[in-house]
């Protein structure tokens, strides 16, 4: 059975997550999870490369994060994280949100039957704002850390000196996150995953959106469309 649509652009989470309503319609994590960015997101980011560089370079690591069904934000990825690490999360759909995390204990309650083989990793937010209802690009062992500039985020996450850019659109009943090198959706691709919602939405995306990267070129391992 089709759902009723939803309206453009809206990447929303079911309702019984039973979350604040903060201005302008956007949810809130509990205080325990969702920050104010007034906490020192700066100061943050710079004792994390500082922890970053002390120790073993981390290869550069790239996946969906959202919350679990139990309100822990979780990252879908391919193995362990040392608790050092340092997750930036990126939400991609306008106006963008960042936020800091690091690997936590405890398990992470699967949302979806049809993702039993992926590997979650639950994540505590140390500092910044994420807006509960939306998906967020994990990031891990990036060059430098994202910052947000006129409600966009942006960072050279390779080292090769031009910085990326975050996206996300619709499709039928899914979500395309994309990563970009230069202005998105008309300059290079470096990353992209497909988040399926389970339900109709109104689709945005243009056909740049739901390609993959040149073969290649793909910043984090080439991996799947399909997130």
């Amino acid at each position: 059975m089709r759902l009723p649509s939803r309206r453009r652009g809206y990447l929303g989470f079911p309702a019984n997550l039973r979350l604040a309503r903060g201005r302008r319609g956007h949810f809130r994590f509990p205080a325990i999870l969702g920050l104010s960015a007034s906490l020192g997101l700066a100061a943050l980011g710079a004792q994390a490369l500082g922890a970053q560089s002390a120790g073993a370079v981390r290869r550069l690591e790239i996946a969906i994060a959202d919350l679990d069904s139990a309100g822990t934000v979780c990252m879908r990825g391919e193995g362990a994280l040392p608790p050092s690490a340092r997750v930036w999360l990126v939400q991609p759909d306008t106006p963008q949100s960042l936020a800091e995390a690091v690997p936590c204990s405890g398990p992470c309650v699967r949302r979806r039957p049809d993702a039993a083989q992926e590997r979650l990793l639950p994540l505590r937010v140390l500092g910044g704002a994420l807006d509960s209802t939306r998906l967020s690009i994990a990031i891990v062992g990036a060059h430098e850390r994202p910052v947000l500039r006129g409600g966009l985020a942006s960072a050279d996450l390779d080292g090769d000196g031009t910085p990326e850019r975050f996206r996300a659109c619709t499709s039928a009943e899914g979500v395309h996150l994309t990563i970009w090198s230069g202005r998105p959706p008309t300059e290079r691709l470096r990353w992209h995953r497909y988040y399926y919602l389970g339900y109709d939405v109104e689709p945005s995306c243009t056909a740049a959106e739901v390609r993959d990267p040149v073969p290649g070129t793909a910043l984090g391992g080439a991996g799947p469309g399909s997130g």
